[in-house]
Formats: C-alpha cells, structure tokens, sequence
C-alpha cells in the first residue's frame, strides 16, 4: 500500500490547504518506492539505479505507471509527451508554473484546437514574483487562448496535477513544474503518476 498526494505533513497542508492524497493498494508500486527510499538511504543503492518508470495494471482496466527522480525518464519528458498526444481536453491544477518547455506544449496543444484549461495558485500572480523568471506560463497561456485563471483563494491550492483528455491523470508528488527536464533529474526527488482509465 502507497499513501502519496501533494500534501506535505503540516498542519496546514493537512487541514487548510488545497491538497490530494492518494491510497494505491498495490505490492508491485510499494516496492517501487521502497527502492527510492533506500536510494536516497544507501549511496552505494543509490549508485545501482532505479528500477522505475515501473506501470501496474489495477482493476477494471486501469493502470498506474510511477517515474521517480532522478532516474533514467524525467516527469517532464513524460508531462509533455501525453500533451503532445492529447486531442481533445487538457485541465490542470497547479501550485508553482515556471516551465517553460511545458508552457510550449501546452501552446502548441492550443494551436492544435484542443482545449487547455488551468488554475494556478495565487501566490505566484504578482509581478514581484515572477518578475525574474525566463518564462512566465500565466501569461503564455492566457495570450494564447487556454482558460486559466489563480484561485484566488487565501488557502494554497497545492494541487499538483493535469488531467489529460478525461481519462489520463498525471500527477507530480513535489515539484509543480519545473523550469527544466535537466534540472529534475539531477535535484528533484520526485514521483509522477500516470492514472489510466478505459
């Protein structure tokens, strides 16, 4: 059994905060993320690689694959990839954007004429914030035509997921939306999740 979700164990994430938890009976998926543990625990474990992206078939059709950092498939390269197959909708919600190469993709999914929606959490709407960033997606994607908006709400939305054509959920554990695929292999210790649904 994996508990994982975008809830950090505070008091706030716990209660306050917007957040999801995910409870996936699965030995296969444990035993996966066991091995990130003890990577992260013995260096000369960690030195033998990971054994992930690892996908599990669930009931009723359905399968969840997990990709953890740093390991051989960044997150991002898989975000982009199921964008770039999407034909129909893409919604997510999201706590930090600043990556640029997702912003692209979801761009290009746009000019594609498939719909693109997403709320962002409204810590990063001022300009003070974002004001050094190469890449500000808000903007990117507001100019292009996709239906985003910051939530505007005084709790974190701390969601970290895009939902893509109704049936594929992926989820990042920790890092929202990196500025690089570089950068998540090498200081990100990060899972994504890939929910399929007939």
């Amino acid at each position: 059994r994996v508990f994982t979700g975008s809830a950090n164990f505070t008091v706030n994430c716990l209660y306050v905060n917007f957040n999801d938890m995910l409870c996936i009976d699965c030995p296969g998926l444990a035993d996966s993320y066991r091995d990130a543990f003890y990577r992260l625990v013995d260096p000369w474990y960690r030195r033998q690689g990971s054994g992930l992206p690892n996908t599990f078939a669930l009931g009723g059709g359905a399968s969840v694959s997990a990709w953890v950092t740093p390991g051989p498939v960044a997150p991002c390269e898989v975000l982009m990839r199921r964008i770039e197959a999407s034909s129909n909708a893409l919604e997510f919600l999201i706590f930090a954007f600043s990556s640029s190469e997702l912003s692209r993709c979801l761009c290009a999914a746009l000019a594609r004429k498939t719909e693109v929606a997403g709320i962002f959490d409204d810590a990063f709407e001022s300009e003070c914030v974002w004001r050094n960033w190469k890449s500000v997606p808000f903007q990117w994607l507001w100019r292009s035509g996709a239906r985003v908006k910051y939530d505007g709400r005084e709790a974190r939305l701390h969601h970290k997921c895009l939902v893509a054509d109704g049936r594929a959920v992926l989820r990042n554990g920790d890092d929202a939306a990196p500025r690089q695929a570089a950068t998540l292999r090498l200081r990100q210790h990060d899972a994504l999740f890939r929910h399929e649904c007939p």
